[in-house]
This record gives C-alpha cells, structure tokens and sequence, in this order.
C-alpha cells in the first residue's frame, strides 16, 4: 500500500506541475506574438510585423520561457503517464490478492438473516469524488456501487435505486480505469436497510485517488 501511495501522490503532482508549465507556454506564446513566436508553424504567411526594440526583446523572453515551459509539460506529461500506468498495475495485483485471500471465505459476518431475506426493499446511493481528484477520476474511471457483493454501474454524482433485502446489507463503491480490470477502492460497510429507508446514501473517496470509498452521509 506505501508504493500504490507515492505512486498515486506522483501521478497527481505530475499532472499537477504539467498542467502548470502548459498554462505557463500559452501565456508566453501570447506575449511573444508573431514578432517572435514560440512556434513559427503558427505564423500565418504574410504577415507584417512592426514593434519596438524594447517589445521585440520582451517578445524574445516570451519565447524562450515558452519554449521551454512546452518542453517541460511533454516530459512532465509523460512521466505522469508512466507513474499512473505503474499505479495501475500495482492496484490491480493488489486487488486481485485481496479477492483471492477473501475468496471462500463464506458471507461476511451480520450478513442478512433468512427472515429478512424474504422481505425486499430499495435504498438510493449516490458516488461521488474528493474535491482534489475528482477531475481524474471523472476522466479515467468509471464507478460502480457494491451492494453484497453484487455491482452494479452507475453515473458519477447521480443517485441510483438498488434493490436490497430488508435488513442488515453490506454497500461499497469502486472504480475501474478505463472501464477494465480488477474493481479498486471498494470497501463494504454494513447499512441497516430498513433505517435508511428513504435516504440517499453519499459515498465519497479520500483526498488521494487510491483511498477507498466510504458512506459520508
């Protein structure tokens, strides 16, 4: 779990800084105009240029600070990627220990009794995101709803109607990127059914993009 940490925490701030040095290129590349443009290719032909020596020397800065920044945020970009991919297969052997250690192991403990399980009844969940890695979550995976082990697919931010058995049942939320592989994130919490009746039921990862799901509200 360390390592699926730091590479979570450094994919982040990789993209973090990449989008950075990307905002930091566009400004350059606006300042440095057509007299000295960070990327020539972009120049229309024919066009006549007339300004100062002071702003053609500004215009120079402008352009080497761009190309640089657009250099930087490749690189960056790339390492981000590979930190993430690395944060995938870590996540996805770590996933498939856990199912394969909990595998045979029989129902969880308060699970339904035979009373309750003859009586039906619906409960509303919503998943959603932390506020600092939502953006990526929302791009890349794509969130499911655990409900005894059942999943279900869902929209991020909506709510949606499961059907349950009235009692004591166990609810979770997790991810899978790019919609494969093993399901990550997902931690069950046993819910009373019959008194949360009517609620919806919020489900929200942690600050990092790795932290599992959990009931908020």
């Amino acid at each position: 779990m360390p390592r699926m940490r730091l590479l979570s925490i450094t994919s982040v701030a990789l993209a973090v800084v990449a989008l950075i040095a990307a905002g930091v290129c566009a400004c350059a590349t606006v300042t440095a105009g057509y007299g000295s443009p960070v990327f020539p290719s972009l120049v229309p032909a024919g066009v006549n240029i007339i300004e100062t020596k002071e702003q053609y020397e500004t215009q120079l800065f402008a352009r080497e600070v761009g190309r640089a920044a657009a250099a930087v945020a490749v690189a960056v970009a790339l390492a981000a990627v590979v930190a993430f991919t690395l944060f995938l297969r870590v996540a996805r052997r770590t996933s498939s220990a856990v199912r394969h250690d909990t595998e045979g192991s029989g129902p969880p403990a308060g699970g339904l009794t035979s009373a309750g399980a003859e009586e039906h009844g619906a409960l509303r969940a919503r998943v959603t995101t932390h506020w600092f890695n939502g953006w990526f979550l929302r791009l890349f995976a794509r969130p499911y709803l655990v409900v005894d082990g059942v999943e279900h697919a869902v929209r991020w931010g909506r709510a949606t109607d499961v059907a349950v058995s009235a009692g004591s049942v166990r609810i979770g939320a997790g991810v899978r990127y790019t919609g494969r592989g093993a399901l990550l994130g997902a931690e069950s919490t046993p819910v009373d059914a019959r008194a949360r009746e009517g609620d919806v039921l919020v489900l929200r990862n942690g600050f990092w993009n790795h932290t599992p799901f959990r009931i908020i509200s």
